[in-house]
């Protein structure tokens, strides 16, 4: 949104500050100013356009934030009315969750049972692979071939 003040300066407003524009300085929402005293009118407007697409991509990365704090919120009430249903009923359960997002990883594990007690998340659960497999079958291979090595 643009608007003009009384001053003659150009507003442009979001939700997150406002941004001045007069005849020699850009203001750059709340944080600082660019003097714009000697470069020409095709400059000052570049700067004007990417001062407007870093406020655009401010606000996108906000609302972005504030839909996954949504949908985690939205989770967690669901795993938790689940266990409590789950365990209300008496029976034992364990629900494990993760997730990676713009705050980054969140594990979550809730129940009545002594894992969940722990609070740990397994390898798996936690999105490690497990090599265990494939550890035992080279161990095999190494075996058969030690074992027709020492026959000869």
């Amino acid at each position: 949104m643009a608007q003009e003040n009384t001053t003659g300066q150009n507003l442009a407003t979001s939700g997150t500050g406002t941004a001045v524009t007069s005849g020699s300085n850009i203001q750059l929402g709340t944080i600082a100013a660019i003097d714009t005293t000697g470069l020409t009118d095709q400059q000052i407007q570049m700067l004007k356009v990417k001062q407007a697409e870093g406020m655009i991509d401010l606000q996108r990365r906000g609302l972005g934030v504030q839909t996954d704090v949504a949908a985690l919120e939205a989770g967690l009430g669901v795993l938790a009315a689940n266990t409590k249903a789950v365990a209300d009923a008496g029976n034992s359960v364990t629900i494990t969750n993760t997730q990676t997002n713009e705050f980054g990883r969140t594990e979550i594990i809730m129940g009545n049972t002594a894992t969940a007690g722990k609070g740990k998340l397994s390898k798996s659960q936690t999105g490690q692979r497990d090599f265990t497999l494939l550890y035992v079958g080279i161990g095999a291979i190494v075996l058969v071939v030690l074992a027709l090595i020492f026959a000869r």
